[in-house]
């Protein structure tokens, strides 16, 4: 019976942790649906990279002071003065990431689903249920290697000075980075007045 306990509590755990990781990757859920957008085509509310968002602006993502989304990037093109080179760089990097993510999410899927069928078993066999979560805890680690790498690839395209520029964005929050008057005004400006 302590097993079966420790097994219910796993499932728990490990449905708690894809839950976060789905929220995590926005609103979409899943992989995008189609292919993913052209260079000319503007960005909609799941960036370039789709569903690879970090979290990085809410704060609770250790390695957002260091990386920066690629939409973050693009959307700040002239800010940053990036060229033409830069630009054709992170999108191709995005593209290329992206099939392999998207074929790393549906793999995981299929590992949890796998794991799912042996935790809802009256008796679970404990040792084909560990196997079966060190498959799908591999194919995570995978996706974020995977989004770790695209990231640093992405910065190394980048200039010292675009970078400290990208820090100083990341300083000011989302709500000030997107104010809607030249020189502040929008929500968010005042946040540090608050305090």
């Amino acid at each position: 019976m302590r097993m079966r306990s420790r097994l219910v509590l796993l499932f728990v755990l490990l449905s708690c942790g894809v839950i976060a990781l789905a929220l995590a990757q926005g609103p979409e859920g899943g992989g995008r649906q189609g292919p993913p957008p052209q260079g000319g085509e503007r960005m909609r509310s799941g960036g370039m990279h789709g569903d690879m968002r970090m979290k990085h602006m809410q704060g609770n993502d250790p390695l957002g002071e260091f990386m920066f989304p690629p939409e973050m990037i693009l959307e700040h093109t002239q800010e940053l003065n990036l060229t033409p080179e830069q630009k054709t760089a992170i999108r191709n990097e995005v593209k290329n990431t992206q099939s392999k993510f998207t074929d790393l999410q549906f793999q995981l899927q299929d590992e949890m689903q796998a794991l799912h069928g042996l935790l809802s078993q009256p008796k679970t066999d404990e040792a084909k249920a560990l196997a079966q979560l060190d498959k799908a805890l591999d194919v995570e680690r995978q996706i974020k290697r995977l989004h770790v790498g695209m990231m640093v690839r992405i910065k190394n395209q980048l200039t010292a000075e675009q970078v400290e520029k990208l820090h100083q964005m990341h300083k000011m929050g989302p709500m000030k980075m997107r104010s809607p008057m030249p020189g502040g005004g929008g929500p968010g400006d005042n946040e540090e007045d608050e305090k």
